[in-house]
């Protein structure tokens, strides 16, 4: 709770880093035999985090690739709960200003000062079809 609340500042991130969380919640979020519940909690934590620029940047650092994997795990996971859990992640992570240029397959949105690596949402997009 007020930890991954803390983490939209400087110092909750050092005190993220200190503990190892970003790891310890992607590896719990990827580990399909941890109960459904924790791994929600481990999305909804990690959304949380990547909900403001400065934790966004953070999970960033921590894992180059926690967007991708979350993304992954919302075309294949087996359990379609799961599934749902990492579309609000994703959608807690666009609330941020640092986020990745997002590619929609009608229109990209381009944030204002962050455009280091793009992200395409198509397969996740083509699942709602």
């Amino acid at each position: 709770g007020r930890l991954f609340h803390d983490a939209k500042t400087p110092k909750g991130c050092e005190m993220l880093n200190a503990q190892s969380v970003v790891n310890q919640l992607v590896e719990t979020v990827e580990d399909s035999s941890i109960p459904s519940n924790k791994r929600h909690e481990a999305l909804w934590a990690l959304g949380n985090i990547g909900s403001s620029a400065v934790g966004f940047q953070h999970l960033s650092f921590k894992d180059p690739n926690v967007t991708q994997r979350i993304i992954r795990l919302a075309s294949y996971d087996d359990n379609l709960s799961i599934r749902g859990s990492c579309f609000c992640t994703l959608g807690m992570f666009s609330r941020s200003s640092k986020t990745a240029l997002w590619k929609f397959p009608r229109f990209t949105i381009a944030p204002q000062s962050y455009s280091e690596q793009a992200c395409d949402l198509g397969p996740i997009l083509s699942l709602l079809d």
